[in-house]
């Protein structure tokens, strides 16, 4: 009988969730056996009733797929993993919780037939939640008397067993949900009365397919499973997995008689490829670059070209931010959003007279409007993490995959920034012992405020490269990232959005809104990280830089 199974679990966008299945894939890569190599799609759980694919790694065979989170009973959402018959070819579908982990797969192959497949449940978990009689429970007739009841944290369904097995399932499922109240046996219920309810020929897969903390632990366990209803799994799901070292830690020093059980099996997992896959998982986060921009049509496209040009294999949005609402600007930034090949969304905020009285800065100073740009664009941002971009700079291409390796390798980080090369407006690298960012065109105040960060290590002689920092040590503070060196998350923007007022002494001292947001941030005491990579090209010129050009420094310099 020729086979070519998937596998497939779901997953919630949470840090602990993906490490989950990290550890899932891997451990299928590595002890899989003959199926080590099958395809793998992780179902992303979303608010989306579409089915979409995010992201193809071809290499390690790993789909991800984005998935409706069903909102009345939510672990019913691994239903949809039923529907991947019109996306994928495949002859069965292994449908795995994300808490499980492969151990060996020596016998699998025997249950690869035409029956559904998954272990016989425990009964004293309905009795404890609905008695000896689940049908006094149902609002409609059932036509069976008794019928066999699985747990569906492993199953095993032949593709032709797909469409009718969801159809009824979330029927049974609607059924239930009322006397069940969210609690994951109406999902395990309703898959055993839709495989009665379509007379589907079924099979039990043994005990060590599906190993639990309720039985004593086999020392012959294939797939382990490590679900909830035990405190320290809990524990273990909620909290020790956010962070792979925890896990590693807790491994080592605890007494629990399931994971001593497996502890050295597991930590033979903890390896590079583990990591890689937490990568591949967490670069399918949908990220959003918010554009502040009013006028400056050629230095835009060439923004919105770095973007389309990124290397990063998750879904990325252009929001495009503006307060200019002048027909031949609107049409212009229409023509752009139509040839764009990322998803882009135009925000028009033409600042009204009401705006202006409740914040005065608006109606002349220059950093309040962009600030209140770029939090409108954030604001209409649907990504989880958010890029910004000043429409007169541009990306290299790795920046926002690079930026969004920061957060797979430090699960603490709140907000990563990188480094910068600083150029001319014509391209040409900026070489000059100058700070080009003073509000008057003095060239022994650039020259002394440069030596100053040089000895500090933010320039480098010679060189165009700028290491941008956010530290509090030492007797001044170092607050020079750059907006659109930033990556964060959503939260931590709707938390800390860029500053809109500005005190009498900031607007004297032309503070920006970049300085002002990189102040509260180090104040807050963020859990900030860099790339330590040049991934953002600056170009002199622009509204704080206008009076540094050629001529000038030699005008000056004199």
């Amino acid at each position: 009988m020729f086979i070519k199974p998937i596998f497939c679990a779901v997953i919630e966008p949470l840090v602990n969730w993906m490490n989950s299945a990290s550890l899932l894939i891997t451990s299928l890569r590595e002890n899989g056996g003959q199926f080590a190599d099958s395809p793998f799609v992780v179902l992303l759980n979303g608010e989306n009733e579409q089915q979409e694919i995010l992201l193809q790694n071809h290499a390690n065979a790993i789909t991800i797929v984005s998935n409706y989170r069903q909102p009345i009973i939510p672990h019913m959402s691994k239903i949809t993993a039923l529907k991947l018959t019109s996306l994928f070819d495949f002859t069965h579908l292994v449908l795995l919780d994300h808490d499980t982990i492969i151990l060996h797969l020596n016998d699998f192959a025997k249950y690869v037939n035409n029956k559904v497949y998954a272990r016989q449940n425990y009964k004293y978990g309905l009795w404890g939640y609905l008695g000896n009689n689940y049908a006094d429970y149902l609002n409609e007739s059932i036509p069976w008397s008794k019928i066999p009841y699985f747990n569906s944290g492993v199953s095993i369904i032949p593709r032709e067993y797909c469409q009718p097995l969801e159809k009824n399932w979330m029927h049974w499922a609607n059924v239930l949900k009322d006397a069940y109240h969210k609690k994951p046996l109406a999902e395990q219920i309703a898959f055993a009365m839709a495989i009665a309810h379509e007379h589907i020929p079924y099979g039990f897969l043994p005990m060590i397919y599906n190993q639990t903390h309720w039985k004593p632990p086999s020392n012959n366990a294939a797939i382990i499973h490590y679900n909830a209803y035990d405190p320290m799994n809990k524990e273990v799901k909620n909290r020790i997995l956010w962070s792979f070292p925890d896990f590693e830690h807790f491994l080592n020093t605890t007494e629990n008689r399931f994971w001593r059980m497996y502890r050295s099996d597991i930590k033979k997992l903890l390896n590079p490829s583990l990591t890689n896959f937490r990568k591949i998982l967490r670069q399918c986060e949908p990220i959003s670059v918010i554009i502040p921009t009013v006028n400056r049509l050629q230095s835009l496209q060439r923004a919105i070209l770095s973007v389309e040009n990124q290397d990063y294999p998750g879904k990325l949005e252009i929001i495009l931010a503006t307060s200019n609402t002048n027909k031949n600007w609107i049409a212009q930034l229409q023509r752009i959003r139509q040839n764009c090949k990322k998803s882009c969304v135009i925000c028009e905020y033409p600042f009204t007279k009401e705006d202006i009285e409740k914040n005065p800065l608006l109606g002349f100073y220059r950093p309040a409007k962009t600030a209140k740009l770029r939090n409108i664009g954030a604001q209409a941002a649907k990504g989880k993490y958010l890029a910004f971009l000043d429409d007169d700079n541009e990306l290299q291409p790795s920046h926002i995959s690079s930026l969004a390796d920061v957060f797979v390798y430090n699960p603490k980080a709140q907000v990563a920034h990188s480094w910068r090369t600083i150029l001319w407006s014509d391209g040409a690298p900026y070489t000059e012992p100058y700070y080009p960012w003073i509000k008057q065109p003095n060239v022994i105040h650039a020259h002394y405020i440069y030596q100053e960060l040089l000895a500090k290590g933010i320039f480098q002689a010679g060189s165009s490269a700028m290491n941008d920092q956010l530290a509090t040590s030492g007797s001044e503070p170092l607050l020079t990232v750059d907006s659109s060196e930033w990556l964060m998350e959503r939260s931590f923007a709707q938390q800390f959005p860029f500053p809109e007022v500005f005190t009498f002494r900031e607007v004297s001292q032309n503070s920006t809104e970049d300085y002002l947001l990189c102040k509260h941030i180090a104040e807050a005491h963020a859990e900030v990280y860099c790339s330590h990579m040049h991934t953002l090209n600056y170009y002199l010129g622009g509204a704080t830089t206008q009076w540094i050009n050629k001529a000038n420094l030699r005008k000056n310099s004199r």
